[in-house]
């Protein structure tokens, strides 16, 4: 029995372990994406790779040393440079990208209206970006790290300074499955570009695209530059709306077939939005439900659960208080799981059944 127990405590002090790992690497990586994202330059890059050193090697290497990770001193720091660091790094191939149906028809002129530009905007040879949703290995949880070996173009539509959409490895890889299960009578939350529904709009299994954006300014400057270049077009449908809104009040009574939720910038504002749209399936329970970059807000979600449940869990020394079986602990950290509580959580306005 003792030993049974020794045995829970060992693997729940190892998850400590992974979740700090998870959290020093990911704040690493946003320091530098943040900071300094051109910090490899092409020359550093050629003289490292002169030798015959792979590229990829080369950028984490590089990356290690401004992370300060030291493998041979320090046994944690080999792990983050291993489990983490090697297999997060990828040099991507621009041509798998500038092939893409959107990137390749849809070339908008730069204009502006209002608060909001379309522009092109382009990574630098070696600079490095977020090119999917974090990865997940039982645990772990890698940000994927990417980078072209040339200079990469790409159309981008900015609210003043802040970057809103971009037809980036980003947006093509995390939309690239809501895409193919999107059929019948679709809806997504959110304009941007257009490119989801764009995308959606190319397949035959698709009859309809209709699009809830907030913003005027938005869908203007989108019917007058980008929507015209849609072969497609008559497919979309834009509605000018709150995506919260028309999820409790419009979209039970029209019989959508499938739903994309985009409304965020990112996993740092997404969260909540996230979980909050989660309530309203409810009321469309014939929907298939998808959302922009859920495996990145399930990781932000998961940590939040693990430091509510082990209140120690940034003391990996520290195991006292009580804690649930580590199987009951491992479900509770599941996507699954995860996506029920997200359903279930009670928000203090309690906005959708309010409404």
């Amino acid at each position: 029995m003792r030993s049974g127990r020794n045995n829970a405590d060992a693997d729940t002090k190892r998850l400590f372990e992974i979740f700090h790992m998870n959290d020093r690497f990911l704040r690493y990586v946003a320091a530098y994406l943040t900071n300094e994202p051109r910090l490899i330059e092409k020359k550093l890059m050629r003289a490292l790779c002169s030798d015959g050193i792979d590229e990829e090697l080369a950028f984490a290497t590089v990356l290690a040393e401004a992370f300060g990770l030291d493998g041979q001193k320090s046994e944690e720091d080999r792990i983050i440079e291993r489990r983490y660091l090697e297999r997060s790094v990828r040099l991507l191939d621009i041509s798998s990208y500038s092939e893409n149906p959107y990137y390749k028809n849809i070339k908008p002129k730069p204009a502006k209206l209002g608060r909001w530009e379309l522009k092109y905007e382009e990574f630098a040879p070696y600079e490095g970006f977020i090119y999917d949703d974090i990865k997940k290995e039982g645990l772990y949880e890698i940000p994927c790290i990417g980078f072209f070996n040339r200079t990469f173009t790409f159309p981008a539509v900015l609210e003043g300074e802040r970057e809103w959409m971009m037809i980036t490895p980003n947006e093509i890889n995390t939309m690239k499955g809501p895409i193919e299960r999107a059929k019948g009578k679709v809806l997504t939350y959110g304009l941007g570009m257009g490119y989801f529904a764009y995308m959606a709009s190319l397949s035959d299994l698709v009859t309809s695209v209709t699009v809830v954006e907030r913003d005027p300014q938005l869908i203007e400057l989108f019917r007058l530059c980008i929507l015209p270049l849609f072969e497609n077009k008559e497919k979309i449908n834009i509605v000018q709306s709150d995506a919260y809104e028309y999820a409790r009040r419009v979209m039970p009574n029209e019989g959508f077939d499938y739903a994309f939720v985009d409304i965020w910038h990112d996993a740092l504002d997404g969260l909540d939005l996230y979980v909050k749209m989660k309530k309203y399936e409810k009321y469309s329970p014939h929907t298939r439900f998808d959302y922009w970059a859920e495996d990145t807000l399930l990781c932000s979600l998961r940590r939040m659960v693990f430091e509510q449940i082990v209140p120690q869990s940034k003391d990996a020394s520290s195991l006292n208080a009580p804690i649930p079986d580590y199987e009951s602990l491992i479900t509770m950290l599941s996507d699954s799981y995860l996506k029920k509580l997200a359903y279930d959580i009670k928000k203090q306005d309690h906005t959708a059944d309010n409404m």
